[in-house]
């Protein structure tokens, strides 16, 4: 070894030693017993444990969250550096006030030969903080330091890295209770093996969303497995280049009410109970294939707002048969409109409008092209409603004489605020 490489050598020797004495000075365990360090996230919306990083004496880093384990060695720089993050860590403040409503929390703690140190703070409190507070700014560093670990862990050790995912189902259009294929296609692009890990029996999930009932959302599986589960787990390997396909036969059943769906549009988000694979989005339609017309209501954006006077109530009708179909209504009107307080959804309770009857006689016919849609449409002065400003219950019913049509859903509909004198600028004031 040449004399620039020993100096080197003796001075990096020396900067560990200070390293490892400046955090024995502020608490942790003395040089020889390197401390664990273990990291959490927790909370947040759903609430549970997002997060856990365990560091060891010897500078392995472990994501427990993750299925299967992975775990990243640390070299001596690397750990010394983190170490070197809590060398005034005793001196921390450990606990504060929870400001955070949903928000997540974030846990750090320090042990080892006989010294145990934790400290616990929550989003709202370090994000507000950490230019203010010389102690949360010291502990956003700590927990941006541990966060970027357990992110570089997982990038880097997860064994899907690299592989690709696209997902789709088998149409966009279904009778009640007809099964609907998922299906989802997984290639590895790349050229070393990969693989795919299910801790559960289950191997995807997917959620569903009703259009016009914000309400309704629906997800699988509803089981909510426990960490102690490990209920029939499976792998699944590729080899460069290859290709594979998982499919699902979903039989329109809603749990845990052992529901069909209801004739409507609904939007799918689709995903697998294994790594981080790319969700995919797509929609469908349910149908009455009794009868060769489907639909929905369209709400109006612009009676939406409190600018507008009016309301548009719309039906969109769409012929999803192969052959023209032909309507015939008795008079110009073509829909009727009821209206309910989303309070009294069942048993509904009496309507809060119902639009006039019709009164003139003068019947037409509409003929649909196949594979089209026409909408039918009604414009109402809000003032026919009386005061509300709510979400709604809406049913409109197609007024021709061949098909009991009739579509429901949920509408926002603003009360008219005209402007006012103390709203507008007066001239020559700008």
């Amino acid at each position: 070894m040449d004399r620039r490489k020993l100096i080197r050598s003796i001075l990096f020797a020396l900067s560990i030693g200070l390293l490892i004495q400046a955090c024995h000075v502020a608490g942790p365990p003395s040089s020889g017993d390197n401390p664990t360090i273990t990291y959490t996230v927790t909370g947040g919306f759903f609430g549970g444990l997002h997060t856990k990083l365990v560091v060891s004496p010897t500078g392995m880093a472990t994501l427990e969250t993750s299925y299967p384990q992975f775990k990243l060695q640390l070299s001596s720089e690397e750990y010394s550096a983190l170490l070197g993050r809590f060398n005034d860590f005793s001196a921390l403040q450990d606990t504060f006030p929870n400001n955070c409503i949903d928000g997540f929390v974030f846990t750090v703690q320090m042990e080892g030969n006989g010294y145990s140190r934790h400290l616990s703070i929550d989003q709202c409190t370090l994000d507000s903080q950490k230019d203010s507070s010389s102690v949360v700014a010291k502990i956003y560093t700590i927990v941006g330091a541990l966060d970027s670990l357990a992110t570089r862990v997982y990038q880097t050790q997860a064994p899907w890295v690299g592989l690709t995912a696209d997902y789709s189902i088998d149409a966009d259009t279904y009778g009640v209770g007809e099964p609907i294929t998922l299906k989802f296609r997984i290639s590895n692009p790349t050229q070393e093996d990969r693989a795919i890990y299910f801790e559960h029996q289950s191997q995807f999930w997917f959620s569903l969303h009703r259009y016009n009932f914000p309400g309704f959302y629906y997800v699988y599986p509803s089981v909510v497995y426990p960490d102690t589960d490990s209920s029939a787990p499976s792998e699944i390997h590729f080899a460069p280049g290859e290709t594979k396909e998982i499919t699902y036969v979903w039989d329109q059943r809603v749990e845990p009410a052992d529901t069909m769906l209801a004739v409507g549009w609904y939007e799918l988000r689709i995903g697998l109970l294994a790594g981080n694979l790319s969700l995919a989005d797509t929609s469908f339609e349910v149908i009455d294939r009794s009868i060769p017309i489907s639909g929905a209501i369209i709400p109006d954006t612009y009676g939406q707002d409190v600018s507008s006077p009016t309301y548009t109530f719309a039906l969109s009708v769409r012929n999803w048969t192969t052959s023209p179909v032909t309507l015939h209504f008795p008079s110009s009107h073509t829909i009727s409109v009821e209206l309910y307080d989303l309070g009294g959804l069942s048993p509904r309770d009496s309507a809060i409008y119902t639009s006039p009857s019709v009164t003139d006689a003068v019947p037409f016919e509409m003929t649909i092209p196949a594979q089209s849609t026409r909408t039918f449409t009604s414009t109402v002065f809000k003032s026919e409603f009386a005061s509300w400003y709510m979400w709604t219950y809406a049913r409109i019913k197609l007024l021709c004489t061949d098909y009991d049509f009739v579509r429901d859903g949920e509408l926002f509909i603003s009360q008219y605020v005209p402007p006012t004198s103390q709203n507008r600028v007066p001239p020559g004031r700008h």
